[in-house]
Formats: C-alpha cells, structure tokens, sequence
C-alpha cells in the first residue's frame, strides 16, 4: 500500500512541476531584480538606453526596462519646461513615457494603481500597431521606486495575446528594487 502511495506522490508532483515555467532571477546594477522565463534571452537590439532587454523572437515576446533617476529627470524635465506638461511624479513619469506608444490610439488605455514589489505602480495594456504595419500587444508598467522610476515594457503580436498575457503579468509582477 505504501508503494502504491509513493508511485501516487511522485506522480502527482511530476505532472504540477511539468506545468511550471522555469524562470531565471536577473539582477541589474544592484537596482532591482525581476524573474524572466528561462527561455528569454539577453539581447541589445531592442532599445538603446534599456537597462535590461530580454528575448524569445521564435515565440515572439519581449521585454525591456527602463529606470531613470528621479533628481535626474526632474531636472530634465525643467531645464526642458516639460514640468508643466510632465510633473514629477508617477503619474507624469507614465504619461512622458507612454506618449509615443499612445499617440495613435483613439482613447488611452485604462490604468489601475496596484503594488509591485511593495512599490506604487500603475500599470496598463493595449494593442497599437507598430510602423503601421503589425498589430502588437503591450502590457507595461510604471513603478516609483525610493530614488528611481521604473518601466516595464512587455510585448507580442496581438495574434498571440493569449498565449502569452499570464507570462507577460507573472514578468511584471516578480519586479522587485534592491536598493541603490
């Protein structure tokens, strides 16, 4: 009857570890750390000033982050006189960002106010279509962090939105800062 039981475990647990992802913790410059899937890999092609840019383009998903100072940006912000535009805060980070990505929509996407890794957030998804050509879906995030702004940026083509929405969620969500 033990042996029975044993068989039982051992294959309850073989088919719950089979559905789990694996996932690789990636720590950038002591600032924070986020878990991406194993099978995304480090690249530099997607954008230049990204602090992390990670790939699988045989599934098509993608992300990048990019982190800015606070000091850093208000001062741009002002020596630019964006600071009308752009305050500094969260809200004023996300709308600087996500001002390209937007810019062709015909109503901006909704944002919910949620916590990621203890940290305020706001976090949003639409489709958009890049260069006109291929429609894409984005699922991004805005994080305020204790000296930085953070944003997450998720993708695939909006044909594979489903397959991958929970992957691209579980991304975001594993966001942590680690100080500095």
């Amino acid at each position: 009857m033990k042996i029975k039981t044993a068989i039982a475990t051992l294959a309850l647990l073989l088919i719950v570890s089979c559905g789990k992802e694996k996932t690789e913790t990636i720590k950038i410059d002591g600032k924070y750390l986020i878990e991406l899937p194993a099978d995304l890999t480090k690249t530099t092609g997607l954008n230049d000033i990204a602090s992390l840019q990670y790939q699988n383009a045989e599934k098509d998903l993608y992300v990048v982050i990019f982190d800015e100072g606070k000091h850093e940006l208000h001062r741009a912000l002002k020596e630019s006189g964006l600071n009308v535009l752009y305050p500094n805060d969260l809200s004023g980070y996300m709308k600087l960002a996500i001002g390209n990505y937007t810019a062709d929509l015909d109503t901006f996407p909704p944002v919910n106010d949620v916590k990621i890794g203890g940290l305020n957030a706001k976090t949003m998804a639409f489709e958009g279509r890049v260069q006109k050509l291929s429609k894409v879906y984005y699922k991004m995030a805005f994080i305020e962090g204790k000296n930085r702004y953070y944003q997450i940026m998720t993708w695939t083509r909006a044909d594979r939105k489903e397959e991958h929405e929970a992957t691209m969620q579980k991304i975001i969500d594993s966001f942590k800062e680690t100080g500095k």
